[in-house]
Protein backbone atom coordinates (compact mmCIF):
# COMPACT_ATOMS: atom_id res chain seq x y z
CA UNK A 1 0.00 0.00 0.00
CA UNK A 2 1.10 3.39 -0.86
CA UNK A 3 -0.11 6.93 1.39
CA UNK A 4 -0.01 10.57 0.30
CA UNK A 5 -1.77 13.94 0.74
CA UNK A 6 -3.28 15.80 -2.54
CA UNK A 7 -3.28 19.33 -2.54
CA UNK A 8 -6.75 18.95 -1.08
CA UNK A 9 -5.79 17.78 1.78
CA UNK A 10 -7.31 14.16 1.49
CA UNK A 11 -5.69 10.74 2.20
CA UNK A 12 -5.20 8.86 -0.63
CA UNK A 13 -4.51 5.28 0.18
CA UNK A 14 -3.39 3.22 -3.30
CA UNK A 15 -2.00 -0.55 -3.66
CA UNK A 16 1.40 -1.00 -5.47
CA UNK A 17 -0.13 -1.22 -8.65
CA UNK A 18 -2.60 1.65 -8.49
CA UNK A 19 0.08 3.74 -7.63
CA UNK A 20 2.68 2.43 -10.17
CA UNK A 21 -0.29 3.05 -12.77
CA UNK A 22 -1.02 6.47 -10.85
CA UNK A 23 2.67 7.64 -11.21
CA UNK A 24 4.62 6.28 -13.19
CA UNK A 25 4.04 8.36 -16.28
CA UNK A 26 2.45 7.90 -19.34
CA UNK A 27 3.77 8.22 -23.48
CA UNK A 28 2.09 8.66 -26.90
CA UNK A 29 2.43 5.62 -28.23
CA UNK A 30 1.51 4.03 -32.04
CA UNK A 31 -0.84 2.10 -29.62
CA UNK A 32 -2.33 5.11 -28.31
CA UNK A 33 -1.69 6.06 -24.68
CA UNK A 34 0.62 3.50 -22.41
CA UNK A 35 2.22 3.95 -19.42
CA UNK A 36 6.08 5.31 -19.85
CA UNK A 37 7.49 2.42 -18.19
CA UNK A 38 6.52 -1.57 -18.47
CA UNK A 39 7.47 -4.98 -17.90
CA UNK A 40 7.20 -7.89 -20.19
CA UNK A 41 7.09 -10.97 -18.17
CA UNK A 42 8.07 -13.53 -21.18
CA UNK A 43 11.54 -11.18 -21.98
CA UNK A 44 11.83 -10.57 -18.32
CA UNK A 45 12.83 -6.72 -19.22
CA UNK A 46 11.61 -3.28 -18.31
CA UNK A 47 11.00 -1.19 -21.29
CA UNK A 48 10.27 2.43 -21.59
CA UNK A 49 8.93 4.47 -24.22
CA UNK A 50 11.57 6.87 -25.79
CA UNK A 51 10.67 9.44 -29.17
CA UNK A 52 7.62 6.95 -29.95
CA UNK A 53 9.67 3.60 -29.86
CA UNK A 54 10.02 1.09 -27.07
CA UNK A 55 13.50 0.31 -25.95
CA UNK A 56 14.69 -1.57 -23.11
CA UNK A 57 16.31 0.19 -19.87
CA UNK A 58 18.79 -2.93 -19.62
CA UNK A 59 19.79 -6.18 -20.74
CA UNK A 60 19.55 -7.13 -17.30
CA UNK A 61 16.53 -10.08 -16.70
CA UNK A 62 14.18 -9.17 -13.92
CA UNK A 63 12.36 -11.03 -11.85
CA UNK A 64 8.46 -9.93 -11.32
CA UNK A 65 9.18 -8.62 -7.86
CA UNK A 66 12.42 -6.90 -8.83
CA UNK A 67 10.71 -5.25 -12.00
CA UNK A 68 7.80 -4.26 -9.92
CA UNK A 69 10.33 -2.74 -7.53
CA UNK A 70 12.25 -0.61 -10.22
CA UNK A 71 8.67 0.70 -11.53
CA UNK A 72 7.98 1.80 -8.38
CA UNK A 73 11.02 3.39 -7.64
CA UNK A 74 10.33 5.12 -10.91
CA UNK A 75 6.96 5.99 -10.01
CA UNK A 76 8.34 7.45 -6.87
CA UNK A 77 10.91 9.49 -8.65
CA UNK A 78 7.80 11.02 -11.13
CA UNK A 79 5.36 11.41 -7.76
CA UNK A 80 8.40 13.58 -6.22
CA UNK A 81 9.16 15.78 -9.26
CA UNK A 82 4.94 16.86 -8.33
CA UNK A 83 4.58 19.49 -11.54
CA UNK A 84 1.14 19.80 -11.33
CA UNK A 85 0.82 20.39 -7.78
CA UNK A 86 -1.37 17.79 -6.94
CA UNK A 87 0.70 16.21 -4.25
CA UNK A 88 1.09 18.02 -0.49
CA UNK A 89 3.12 15.19 1.23
CA UNK A 90 4.54 12.55 -0.79
CA UNK A 91 3.93 9.22 -1.30
CA UNK A 92 5.18 6.69 1.21
CA UNK A 93 4.75 2.83 1.70
CA UNK A 94 4.23 3.13 5.45
CA UNK A 95 1.69 5.26 7.35
CA UNK A 96 4.59 5.95 9.79
CA UNK A 97 7.21 7.60 7.53
CA UNK A 98 3.95 9.57 6.11
CA UNK A 99 2.88 10.62 9.59
CA UNK A 100 6.72 11.74 10.35
CA UNK A 101 6.78 13.63 7.04
CA UNK A 102 3.32 15.45 8.17
CA UNK A 103 5.23 16.15 11.52
CA UNK A 104 7.88 17.44 10.57
CA UNK A 105 5.72 19.79 8.40
CA UNK A 106 3.85 20.87 11.24
CA UNK A 107 6.67 21.26 13.63
CA UNK A 108 8.59 23.71 11.46
CA UNK A 109 6.56 25.16 8.41
CA UNK A 110 3.46 26.50 10.55
CA UNK A 111 3.04 30.26 11.50
CA UNK A 112 0.86 30.11 15.03
CA UNK A 113 -0.29 33.45 13.98
CA UNK A 114 -1.56 32.87 10.33
CA UNK A 115 -5.18 32.03 10.70
CA UNK A 116 -5.18 30.18 7.78
CA UNK A 117 -1.89 28.25 9.10
CA UNK A 118 -3.86 27.36 11.95
CA UNK A 119 -6.90 26.02 10.17
CA UNK A 120 -4.46 23.89 7.92
CA UNK A 121 -2.68 22.66 10.67
CA UNK A 122 -5.99 21.00 12.47
CA UNK A 123 -6.57 19.68 8.69
CA UNK A 124 -3.40 17.91 8.52
CA UNK A 125 -3.49 16.52 12.41
CA UNK A 126 -6.95 15.50 11.28
CA UNK A 127 -5.09 12.96 8.72
CA UNK A 128 -2.50 11.88 11.10
CA UNK A 129 -5.21 11.09 13.30
CA UNK A 130 -7.14 9.24 11.42
CA UNK A 131 -3.77 7.60 9.70
CA UNK A 132 -2.64 6.40 13.52
CA UNK A 133 -6.57 4.60 14.08
CA UNK A 134 -6.65 3.30 10.65
CA UNK A 135 -5.34 -0.70 9.90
Amino acid sequence: MFYYVNSGLELITLTTQEFISEFLGKATTPKGIEPNHFYDPQTKLVYAWYSGKCVATSEYQYTPQEAEALLVELALENASNNGDGSIMFQPSPTKEALIADMSNYLEYCIDDESEHDLEFAAKIKQIIDSLKTSD
